[in-house]
């Protein structure tokens, strides 16, 4: 729903200093190779802000693609981006560190 979308944006910008002050103290090790990797997320995000945007009127759009076309236009362009995001996968060595430490977590069977 527009802008909900243009918010959620909003809030990730916000975030990014957090981000690029902890890679900075990393080195900005690998830091192409995680950019590659979440790209799909950006442009994922702005998309989906677009779409909303010109989207039907009921959800906050300007009703340019009516309703219940948008949510088919969404359905398309998320999917392709789904297939962008699995295709872009970035294997770090966090991956190793959550399982070791996933490995020493004990779950209650009940």
């Amino acid at each position: 729903m527009f802008p909900t979308t243009v918010e959620v944006i909003v809030i990730i910008i916000v975030g990014l200093p957090i981000y690029f002050v902890y890679d900075f103290r990393r080195g900005f090790k690998e830091f192409k190779q995680k950019l590659y990797a979440s790209l799909w997320l950006i442009v994922h995000l702005f998309g989906l802000s677009l779409i909303s945007w010109i989207g039907g009127s009921a959800f906050g759009g300007m009703n340019l693609i009516k309703y219940p076309l948008d949510f088919v236009v969404i359905l398309i362009f998320s999917t392709f981006m789904y297939f962008w995001a699995i295709h872009s996968l970035y294997y770090s060595g966090y991956f190793d560190d959550a399982k070791e430490i996933n490995s020493t977590v004990k779950l209650d069977e009940d």
